[in-house]
């Protein structure tokens, strides 16, 4: 098997894994928002499962990395995964918070800049050139944020020495142009598909709707393969220089002549 076909079928099946988590975790989400909360027990079960839910996705993404780099799925090693997991997500959350204040702030940003620029360049660098421009920027600063926290999670999960693995990630291009393949996915051509209606009917519009969903779906998978196998082949890589854990002495057996 040659390697363009083999890192299809891997890619392949990565993204498959990606898609059955989160299938899983849509169908937990679903059930989790169905939780009333007219009560304190109420909202202390939909707490718990919110967390739970977080647990799954931390354990499900934990034991695709440890199985990428052939890494033995410990209870320790998942569990850390799970726990580093969950506080990406939450720093993530707190990044996208402060993206999105950026961006309720685009449109006057944009006015103020259109009208400090001389009119010969007021046609170029127009108030919606320069509204989509923050935009794309807001949205690329989140998944650059998503890519770097998983990078983090990965070198946690998978390596004895957490900063030289996170350390050989960001020193491999392959990761740099997964994740630049990564951001464009994610903020422009996701946005760009969901945002499109052909206009031609109602049963038009929601076959493609469904169409484009799904497109998104294996797209959005695709590309976090892709990413997930840049930092497998990066952490896998140490091994070939080295171990990642720290070398130990070891006693002389025999005397030397």
């Amino acid at each position: 098997m040659n390697t363009s076909r083999l890192t299809f079928r891997r890619t392949a099946i990565v993204a498959l894994q990606q898609i059955t988590l989160a299938a899983l975790l849509f169908l937990l989400i679903a059930g989790w928002l169905h939780i009333p909360d007219a009560n304190v027990f109420e909202v202390l079960i939909s707490i718990v499962f919110a967390l739970l839910i977080a647990g799954i996705a931390g354990v499900g993404q934990s034991l695709i990395a440890l199985r990428l780099t052939s890494r033995p799925a410990t209870v320790r090693r998942v569990l850390l995964g799970m726990a580093a997991f969950v506080l990406a997500v939450l720093l993530w959350y707190g990044v996208s918070f402060g993206v999105g204040h950026f961006i309720e702030k685009a449109g006057l940003w944009a006015g103020y800049l259109n009208s400090r620029f001389p009119a010969s360049l007021r046609h170029v660098l127009s108030f919606q050139h320069l509204l989509l421009c923050f935009l794309w920027i807001g949205g690329g600063v989140k998944w650059i944020a998503a890519g770097l926290l998983a990078a983090v999670v990965f070198a946690v999960v998978t390596c004895t020495i957490p900063v030289r693995g996170f350390w050989a990630i960001l020193c491999t291009a392959d990761y740099w142009l997964s994740l630049l393949l990564f951001v464009v996915v994610g903020a422009v051509l996701t946005g760009a598909l969901m945002g499109w209606t052909p206009g031609h009917g109602l049963r038009v519009e929601v076959l493609s709707l469904v169409a484009r969903m799904l497109l998104v779906i294996v797209l959005n998978a695709a590309t976090i393969a892709l990413l997930l196998q840049a930092m497998a082949r990066a952490v896998v890589g140490i091994q070939s220089v080295g171990t990642d854990a720290p070398v130990t002495s070891q006693p002389r057996t025999a005397e030397m002549p």
